[in-house]
């Protein structure tokens, strides 16, 4: 299963995870690997979540720079 949400507030991502992973024991996260998914390892947190930042994707161009600010989990079924 994956969560994921358009925002980097720990009360809408990394809390929301914390609080589920505690009362459900039949999931656990199951960190994002660098290089999975094209994901590098700056945009991911040490418990292997997905955290994209705006300076994560630079370009020469400005108008095509940046990146929207993202969190994504993945969790497994126990």
């Amino acid at each position: 299963m994956i969560y994921s949400t358009c925002s980097l507030e720990p009360e809408e991502g990394t809390e929301i995870i914390r609080d589920f992973l505690s009362a459900t024991k039949s999931f656990v996260r199951r960190p994002i690997m660098p290089g999975e998914m094209q994901v590098t390892e700056d945009w991911l947190t040490v418990e292997g979540d997905l955290r994209t930042l705006p300076c994560h994707l630079p370009d020469a161009n400005p108008v095509m720079a940046g990146l929207d600010g993202f969190y994504a989990a993945r969790l497994e079924r126990a």
